[in-house]
């Protein structure tokens, strides 16, 4: 018989008078690879706090590794851990340093050996002496994943694992959590965008809007069930909402032409860092974007016109030179990087709260 490691019925969490997750119920296997998939505001946030016991549910029952977390997460928790690229390490600490913090909170045995093992095991070991705020995006989340596998988790709660990455760090993340998934039949959740990342990884996917799961089952089912493209809808509902919150602010500014840079720390294919320059103009509610950079780099778009307020002008108006009010919010962009078709890739500062 299969045991669970999640077990979740009738989770009801409200703020006030919102209602953050309304009445989930579901069940995850041990060993498995499972995803919540959804847009911002989906609840999939939540639903993991809750899961981790940083949340108290307004109603319903969470039992996680065969423990009852509304009475007995102390007995869980050991066996757990969460990572989320968005969840930031001391800077001022060395790699080691980090480690070691975690390794004395999850009271782990031989903590010096353990540090080691990660470090040989995710390839840490030529800036385990250097601080966290030096390090690179991808050399950030491998230090993220040791700090995650400290104490040999049962669970382990990843928060868009891959959300930051570039194509070929992504993939080595992915590749390592199917093989830790394998070795230790640990189980992981994890939340994400990406259905080629789901599909690649999960026997097992939670769909979420608006609180409540509305369908779950493998990704082939999900597909064959609702199409590709509905599906892809769903994963990139978060973008929907940035849409939202960008022809909102673009249709506030007053018609001009606004200037912004960026620098692409380590682009890749031998580039190393590269400079760019987006001219926004901005008429009524709509936005022309004319984008500069060298020549050698054909994976960026050069202009953008269009009043779908897709998610590059999310990331273009991060670093733009805004005037006051519009500014108030927006984070100046040190590390950008551009897909295709002007999709936003990656951006170290945060997004303008919705």
């Amino acid at each position: 018989m299969d045991t669970l490691a999640i077990r979740v019925e009738g989770l009801t969490k409200k703020f006030d008078d919102v209602v953050a997750v309304k009445d989930i119920s579901f069940k995850i296997k041990t060993g498995t690879i499972a995803a919540i998939l959804g847009g911002n505001g989906a609840g999939k946030t939540t639903t993991l706090s809750m899961l981790l016991g940083l949340l108290l549910p307004t109603n319903g029952k969470i039992e996680v590794l065969g423990q009852n977390m509304l009475k007995f997460r102390y007995r869980a928790l050991s066996r757990m851990n969460f990572s989320s690229p968005y969840v930031d390490l001391p800077k001022r600490l060395t790699v080691r340093e980090n480690l070691m913090v975690f390794s004395v909170l999850y009271r782990v045995k031989n903590p010096k050996k353990r540090i080691e093992k990660l470090a040989y095991t995710l390839g840490l070991e030529n800036f385990l002496n250097q601080p966290v705020g030096q390090l690179s995006s991808g050399q950030r989340t491998r230090v993220a994943l040791a700090k995650a596998l400290v104490n040999k988790p049962s669970l382990l709660l990843l928060d868009e694992p891959t959300g930051s990455l570039d194509p070929d760090t992504a993939d080595w993340v992915r590749v390592f959590l199917e093989n830790y998934a394998k070795t230790t039949k640990a189980t992981i959740l994890l939340t994400s965008h990406n259905m080629g990342e789901v599909e690649r990884l999960c026997s097992k996917v939670l769909m979420m809007k608006n609180g409540g799961i509305v369908d779950e089952g493998n990704p082939n089912y999900l597909i064959k069930k609702y199409g590709l493209d509905k599906v892809n809808l769903c994963i990139d509902e978060l973008l929907g909402m940035a849409d939202k919150h960008m022809r909102n602010l673009i249709k506030e500014i007053p018609n001009g032409e606004y200037i912004g840079k960026a620098t692409l720390e380590d682009a890749g294919h031998g580039l190393g860092d590269i400079d760019i320059t987006a001219n926004l103009k901005i008429k009524d509610d709509s936005c022309i974007i004319e984008i500069s950079s060298p020549p050698q780099v054909p994976y960026f778009i050069n202009s953008y016109e269009g009043n779908s307020y897709s998610g590059v002008y999310l990331g273009l108006m991060m670093f733009a030179q805004l005037p006051p009010p519009y500014n108030e919010g927006l984070y100046r962009c040190v590390k950008v990087n551009m897909g295709p078709k002007g999709t936003l890739c990656n951006a170290e500062s945060p997004a303008p709260h919705v």
